[in-house]
């Protein structure tokens, strides 16, 4: 094999890891945004002997410029966000005129444009990402390996005066690619690692087996894109902690948990069984005192039943760990959720059977 495929195949390799880890989890989109960014990026690398017919114009900067939007949107989603189109945009008009060769700036070459452009896509959602809740360390070196990819990305027309080869039609070195895209991916890998530590079930699903709550997607399209607008005014996300492993009990427990909650929220809230261990609550026209008090109540009953645990027949207090977000008029679902899966975190950090509140909420009560 010729060695110029040799850097598309190692990006298209990590590209298929990271769907692999998206197939078994379901609930971390992010990484079936950064494959499909990694793919892109394989194919900017391709000679246009090899593209053919999808080489469009020989610009190769366009799947570049694909590759780049992925990679905005996989960081902006696991930090609750979502890129913005004014950003996107402003990026792709930059690209288009290094391409065209026009410079709109005095002494500012197209390869420069590009990488402005480049840059804007990729960087414009760093500032609300950077002020988002973080729930560890992971992020915190995701937000690090961010702003890496932006100076990298900016300092591709330099790239060549320091020795390092082009890729064709786009000015970023292969080894500079490669190490960035392989640092993402890491990064993006160890913080989904991370999130799973405090997981004590499987892999979240879409379906709610048969609990007889709603399932991650009745759930998203009960809360809406806005979820003030359907006057949610707080988001709660839940973990049953020491659910048994075998089938039959921990599908009894599952059970027994969702008529605690179907049998303490109003008519109107929305319970949610997202799958395995993790139940959420979207609570409407309430104040965070009020769901606070909701949610210790729950907490207290599940506290009182010993269920018993797989091992040994021996009984073992199953407990619950809430997250608590207040909805505010400018959220997305996205955000609230992310929001209140930082707080969930945060409070499993302290132990089983905790809940975290946001504390803006608090102050603001």
């Amino acid at each position: 094999m010729s060695l110029v495929f040799v850097p598309s195949g190692l990006l298209v390799v990590a590209a298929l890891v990271c769907a692999t880890v998206w197939w078994r989890r379901r609930n971390h989109g992010e990484l079936l945004w950064l494959a499909a960014s990694l793919c892109l990026a394989a194919m900017s690398m391709l000679p246009s002997s090899v593209l053919g017919a999808w080489d469009v114009a020989g610009w190769a900067s366009l799947w570049a410029l694909g590759a780049v939007v992925a990679a905005a949107q996989a960081l902006a989603q696991r930090f609750g966000r979502q890129v913005q189109w004014l950003g996107c945009v402003a990026g792709a008009a930059l690209v288009l005129a290094g391409l065209l060769g026009s410079a709109a700036l005095p002494g500012v070459s197209g390869g420069e444009l590009q990488a402005l452009g480049l840059t804007v896509v990729l960087g414009h959602g760093l500032p609300g990402a950077w002020r988002a809740p973080i729930r560890h360390r992971g992020d915190t070196a995701l937000l690090g390996v961010w702003l890496l990819g932006l100076l990298g990305v900016l300092a591709q027309p330099w790239v060549g005066r320091w020795g390092l080869a082009y890729v064709p039609g786009w000015g970023v070195g292969v080894l500079e690619l490669l190490i960035g895209a392989g640092l993402l991916t890491a990064t993006m890998l160890a913080c989904v690692w991370a999130d799973t530590r405090h997981r004590s079930g499987g892999a979240d699903r879409r379906s709610a087996s048969d609990t007889g709550l709603a399932d991650r997607h009745a759930f998203e399209a009960a809360c809406g894109l806005r979820p003030f607008e359907r006057q949610i005014r707080v988001l709660a996300l839940c973990d049953v902690e020491h659910l048994p492993a075998q089938r039959g009990p921990r599908a009894q427990v599952q059970r027994r948990f969702a008529q605690i909650l179907r049998a303490n929220v109003r008519e109107g809230d929305h319970v949610a069984h997202l799958g395995e261990e993790a139940f959420a609550l979207a609570l409407r026209q309430i104040d965070m005192a009020n769901a606070q008090a909701l949610v210790q109540r729950i907490a207290l009953q599940v506290q009182e039943q010993l269920w018993e645990g797989a091992e040994a027949g021996a009984p073992e207090p199953v407990s619950a760990s809430f997250g608590l977000a207040m909805v505010r008029e400018a959220d997305t679902l996205a955000i609230a959720m992310h929001r209140a899966d930082v707080l969930l975190y945060q409070a499993k950090e302290g132990g089983t059977g905790q809940v975290g509140v946001d504390e803006v909420a608090t102050e603001a009560a």
